[in-house]
C-alpha cells in the first residue's frame, strides 16, 4: 500500500530563476491519516520576491539553511512515497530547478504524482486554479493560507475528500498509475540540517532594536534614493511619486552617490541591500521614509 507526501512551497516567483523560500511535507498514511510533518525556510541569498503575498520576513529567512543544506534530507523525505500537490507542476518544477542548480536533478513526471489541482477539475464542477476555491467547493475551511504548511496541511484535506469522490486511495492511484518503488529522487547526504521557520527572528536578542527616525538620515532637495522591495501597503510607483514631488532623485541602482536604501524589509536580502551595506548607505523603512518625507 502506498504512503504519500502532500508538498506545497513557497516562491520568490514562478520561472525557473526564482527560488524556493519554504517547503512542507505532510506524511499521509496508505489510510490518508497524517503520519508527521516537515517544514522550513529556505535561505534563498536574494530578495524574497512578493513579501505581502507570502509573509516570509527577511530576518527569518537569513537564519534560514540554503537549499544545499536540506536537499538530502528532503530527497530522503520524498523518496518511495507518491507526490501530492495542489498545482504540483509548478511546486516540481521549482523544486526541480533547485536540485538542478546542485548539479543532481530527479526524475519525477507527470505519472509519478497525484495533483489536487488537476483531480478538482474532474469532480468538483466549476473549480478554480486556486486553492481557496477548490476548498471552497469542497466544502473545506483553509488555515493559514500561503504559509507552505498551512497549504500542504489544506492540500491534504482537499486530497481525501476528493479520492472519496473517485472510489477512494486505492481507485485514484490505480487512476493515475502510479508507482510508488520507483527511485525518483536523488541520493545525496543526510545531514539532518536544522530547520528554521517563520519568527525565528524574534527568538533572538536583536529582535529587540528598533529602528527610529532619530536613527534615520536627514534629506534634502536633490538627494538620491533607491527602492527595493514592495510592501503592498503603497506600490513602488506612488512611492517614487512621493519621493519626486519632495524634490528628491529616484534612482534605479545602488551607487556610493546614494543617500539612502528604502526598503518594505529592512533585512531584505536583495542585491541592492548587500550593495548598500557595503558602501556604508543606510538601509531605512518605507515607513521611516515617509516621516522623513513629512520633515522636508
Amino acid at each position: 500500500m502506498p504512503s504519500y507526501a502532500v508538498i506545497d512551497t513557497e516562491t520568490t516567483g514562478f520561472t525557473n530563476r526564482d527560488r524556493v523560500i519554504e517547503i512542507a511535507v505532510v506524511g499521509l498514511r496508505p489510510d490518508g491519516t497524517i503520519e508527521g510533518a516537515w517544514e522550513t525556510l529556505v535561505n534563498p541569498h536574494r530578495d524574497l520576491g512578493p513579501q505581502h503575498i507570502h509573509g516570509i520576513h527577511a530576518a527569518d529567512a537569513r537564519l534560514a539553511p540554503s537549499f544545499e543544506d536540506i536537499a538530502g534530507d528532503l530527497a530522503s523525505i520524498l523518496q518511495h512515497r507518491i507526490i501530492v500537490a495542489h498545482n504540483a507542476p509548478f511546486d516540481l518544477r521549482l523544486l526541480g530547478a533547485e536540485y538542478d542548480r546542485l548539479g543532481v536533478s530527479h526524475a519525477v513526471t507527470k505519472n509519478d504524482y497525484i495533483c489536487t489541482l488537476h483531480l478538482a477539475r474532474r469532480v468538483l464542477p466549476g473549480a478554480r486554479q486556486d486553492l481557496a476555491s477548490c476548498c471552497a467547493l469542497a466544502g473545506i475551511e483553509q488555515h493559514h493560507a500561503h504559509s507552505a504548511l498551512g497549504d500542504a496541511l489544506t492540500t491534504a484535506r482537499l486530497f481525501t475528500v476528493l479520492a472519496d469522490h473517485v472510489g477512494g486511495l486505492d481507485a485514484l492511484v490505480d487512476t493515475f498509475r502510479i508507482d510508488d518503488s520507483a527511485e525518483l529522487w536523488p541520493h545525496l547526504p543526510i545531514r539532518q540540517t536544522p530547520l528554521v521557520r517563520r519568527g525565528a527572528a524574534s527568538q533572538t536578542p536583536a529582535a529587540a532594536k528598533k529602528e527610529s527616525t532619530d536613527d534615520s538620515p536627514t534629506l534634502g532637495p536633490g538627494d538620491m534614493i533607491v527602492f527595493t522591495g514592495t510592501s503592498g501597503e503603497m506600490s513602488r510607483s506612488t512611492m517614487q511619486q512621493i519621493a519626486r514631488q519632495a524634490g528628491l532623485v529616484v534612482h534605479s541602482n545602488v551607487t556610493k552617490k546614494v543617500r539612502v536604501l528604502i526598503a518594505a524589509d529592512p533585512e531584505t536580502l536583495s542585491g541592492k541591500a548587500r550593495k548598500a551595506s557595503e558602501y556604508g548607505i543606510p538601509i531605512i523603512t518605507e515607513e521611516n521614509f515617509l516621516r522623513l518625507i513629512e520633515r522636508l
